[in-house]
């Protein structure tokens, strides 16, 4: 298998799924889950009792659209907007911002004094108080803007049955009498008895807060959400959540009929404007209608005049007829001439025009009409956008467009209509000729009269429009209809217990999973045979518990110690491994210095030695020799100043100390160049030399982080590689893995070292602090025992 194939092949396994690995797991944290997801059952159930539920308030309101409900008949801009001329806010949309504006919620919020709240505890929760559930109606009076800093306190009011009230915040104390107002920091409270005052018990304190009402408003704000359903209707969804139902049921209705009632109000500002205009005029005109009429009177009089010739009937009939014609285009002209002056003056600052004084030109009512309704259109939008929105600059540049079309289309009515009158002047001149025989008295009072029609006639067409502007006012409804009045939710929508529940059980259940979790990923040194096994993929012949004792050597004839029985087992395996009749070197090394090469070493040399086998220890870590210390002998000539040639092999080895059967080579002095020592020749022959007298030869070198080891293994039979359980880093094991794959040491196993008895049991698969009963020697069944994971193990 290619080194490429290797790896992919590597990569495979890690992304696999290890359930055996998982379903340990679980038998090893169950208890501990059980017990974590009662406990954050316990918080969940006291979280549910202490939280108020926070029910969903709704209702449905339908905008009747003006523009689109005219069909056919809608106004110029209604019509370009149909057509995709010209884009435009939607007024279901404009509707849907107004609606939730701000000025409406805090004008709702000081209506009906939600700015104010009360609350009951019992015991572990604070239960909120409205209206009926209140002992007293209390109304607030003079409330101060800034009579709150920050977070409002919480007064205590005690009933004091029908002797009145107390109140207390911050060990003051205030005195009230039912009905009588009393003057507190933030204004002046007035408390009225209800029908349950007399029943609320004495020990059941209520709790009083009194915010501003502009921060009470602020947060209704946040909470409505007014929705559309789809384009093709014009309805409104409102949706308000609060703790108390019948508080979002009457906020709810209360700023619906805000709304529509400022609908009214907005609709009204086109007829108080005619009424104003016609109400000047009509004092005007009346004004110039009783001097024509004095002037009349006083001619008559003077004159001594009853009535007019006969022979002047018919001609006076004639010209009474042109002349009817000429009024009607006076007056005419002089209602274009006012509304002229009227557009002139409220140029820079528009206001509605009455286009109601407008007759017989059906085009620029049209245009005033388009004109006052984008402008009411305007105003309102104003309440929730700012000058530069997008859609008030449209709505600003459509206004001058069509106050520049108006006033166009007004001086080209009045540029008509005084032509008409010229002319008329003129055919009523050449008639004059006509009259000369007519007494000149007969010809003033034919000016006189004439006057008298046109002011007359004025006079009762601006009576008649302030009488349809009267009654246009007092039948102006709002463009919305309620469809749905507000109404609370019967079902809670936070919080939902059982989500609440299942999730805090769950949660429970899963986080002593999830602490394991991530101390396995922050922990960088291997602590499982799973991981080692997954790492590195080479066999573990053997593997060592964790030792108590001080001393080196724990290995003796008669000892039946766990450590002690794991090392026989070692050994044995390692009979396995000798499938050549001339197999007997083993060598011994490990990634770092720390990771028990000394220990193994010589503690497998002793176990070997038990079976009356001739069994030698070479300590070959020249850099930092251990094993003569360890032992307690003292430093001697060895290896070093064999290799230099100033001594021969069989005088550098020495007995242990241990038995008649093991014998060490010391490392000697420490040489300057450990490793051109062991690559000399004299290495060779003293390998060859300890295999013809020698039955089992065992290498303690030194860590694999220096070549000493890999010039060695040349010399070995079978390889033993150390890992020590939370000593050897996982990326370490990588490099295990690589050393396999490279073949730098010859039939390469690993020892897995110092594994403690409170691994046994924790979904490590070792199988280990049991089985063994037989062999505890006296000093480890003195030793405390305990139940880890359900089983009985050795405590270190």
């Amino acid at each position: 298998m290619s080194t490429v194939e290797t790896d992919i092949w590597d990569d495979e396994k890690e992304a696999s799924i290890d359930f055996t690995k998982i379903i340990r797991k679980i038998k090893t944290y169950w208890p501990l889950s059980l017990l974590s997801a009662a406990i954050f059952g316990v918080l969940a159930f006291f979280y549910l009792h202490k939280t108020n539920p926070v029910y969903n308030v709704s209702a449905s309101v339908l905008i009747q659209d003006k523009e689109k409900k005219g069909g056919g008949s809608g106004n110029m801009l209604s019509s370009l907007q149909d057509l995709g001329i010209l884009e435009g806010a939607s007024n279901v949309n404009n509707e849907q911002m107004i609606i939730t504006s701000y000025p409406l919620v805090e004008e709702v919020v000081n209506d009906l004094q939600l700015f104010a709240s009360f609350h009951a505890k019992e015991k572990f929760r604070t239960i909120p108080l409205y209206k009926n559930t209140v002992p007293f109606k209390a109304t607030f009076l003079d409330i101060t803007e800034n009579h709150t800093v920050g977070e409002a306190p919480n007064y205590e009011v005690i009933l004091n049955g029908t002797n009145g009230y107390t109140v207390l915040v911050d060990g003051k104390e205030w005195k009230g009498t039912w009905n009588a107002p009393l003057k507190l920091p933030f204004g002046t409270l007035v408390l009225q008895p209800n029908e349950i005052t007399n029943a609320w018990p004495k020990d059941k304190h209520i709790e009083m807060a009194v915010h501003p009402a502009a921060i009470v408003a602020e947060s209704f704000h946040k909470s409505i959400i007014a929705d559309i359903p789809n384009k093709q209707t014009s309805i409104i969804n409102l949706s308000f959540a609060n703790t108390v139902p019948q508080r979002g049921v009457d906020f709810i209705n209360a700023l619906v009929d805000a709304y529509q009632q400022s609908t009214v109000d907005d609709n009204n500002k086109l007829n108080e404007s005619t009424l104003s205009f016609v109400s000047q005029r009509l004092n005007i005109v009346g004004k110039e209608l009783d001097s024509i009429e004095n002037k009349i009177a006083d001619f008559k009089k003077s004159n001594q005049l009853a009535d007019l010739p006969l022979q002047s009937a018919a001609l006076i009939d004639n010209m009474g007829k042109q002349e009817h014609e000429m009024n009607n285009q006076q007056v005419q002209l002089s209602m274009v001439n006012s509304l002229i002056d009227f557009v002139q003056k409220n140029k820079n600052n528009p206001n509605v025009i009455p286009a109601s004084l407008v007759v017989n030109n059906e085009l620029i009512s049209k245009a005033i009409n388009d004109y006052n309704q984008l402008l009411l259109q305007r105003d309102r939008l104003g309440l929730s956008a700012t000058a530069e929105n997008p859609v008030m600059q449209n709505i600003n540049e459509q206004l001058a467009r069509l106050q520049n079309n108006i006033s166009s289309g007004l001086q080209s009515i009045k540029l008509s209509l005084s032509t008409g009158v010229n002319k008329m002047q003129q055919q009523n001149a050449s008639m004059s000729g006509m009259v000369k025989k007519v007494p000149a008295l007969e010809q003033e009072f034919g000016d006189y009269s004439r006057q008298q029609i046109i002011k007359r006639e004025l006079y009762l067409f601006l009576l008649q429009k302030r009488e349809e502007s009267l009654i246009a006012k007092s039948s102006t409804l709002a463009n919305s209809r309620i469809i749905s009045a507000a109404r609370a939710d019967t079902k809670p929508i936070s919080p939902k217990r059982t989500l609440v529940m299942g999730a805090a059980i769950l949660l429970g259940l899963l986080v002593p999973f999830g602490f394991a979790y991530l101390f396995e990923l922050t922990n960088t040194k291997t602590t499982t045979r799973a991981e080692i096994d997954e790492k590195t993929g080479l066999p573990v012949i053997g593997e060592i518990g964790h030792s108590n004792e001080d001393k080196l050597v724990v290995v003796s004839p008669n000892s039946r110690s766990l450590v002690a029985e794991q090392f026989r087992a070692l050994r044995a395996n390692l009979h396995f491994l000798f499938s050549r009749k001339d197999d007997k070197v083993i060598l011994l090394t490990s990634t770092v210095s720390g990771e028990g090469k000394t220990f193994i070493s010589t503690n497998l040399a002793t176990v070997f030695s038990l079976t009356d086998k001739k069994v030698v220890l070479l300590e070959l870590d020249l850099r930092k020799p251990k094993i003569m210390k360890g032992l307690g002998q003292k430093k001697s000539k060895g290896f070093t100043e064999y290799v230099i040639g100033n001594i021969e092999a069989k005088d550098i080895i020495i007995p242990s100390g241990i038995n008649q059967n093991l014998f060490i080579i010391p490392s000697g002095a420490v040489p300057p160049n450990p490793s051109e020592l062991l690559l000399h020749q004299r290495t060779k022959e003293l390998f060859d030399y300890l295999r013809a007298h020698f039955d089992v030869i065992i290498i303690d070198t030194t860590p694999n982080i220096v070549s000493d080891a890999q010039i060695l293994s040349a010399y070995a039979d079978v390889s033993l590689y150390l890992v020590r359980l939370g000593y050897t880093t996982k990326d370490q094991l990588k490099q295990i893995a690589t050393l396999a794959k490279t073949d730098k040491f010859s039939r390469l196993n690993l020892i897995i070292n110092d594994i403690k008895p409170k691994r046994y049991g924790g979904g490590y698969g070792y199988g280990y602090g049991y089985g063994y009963g037989n062999y505890v020697d006296d000093v480890e069944t003195k030793k405390k025992t305990k139940r880890i994971g359900w089983r009985k193990v050795v405590s270190d």
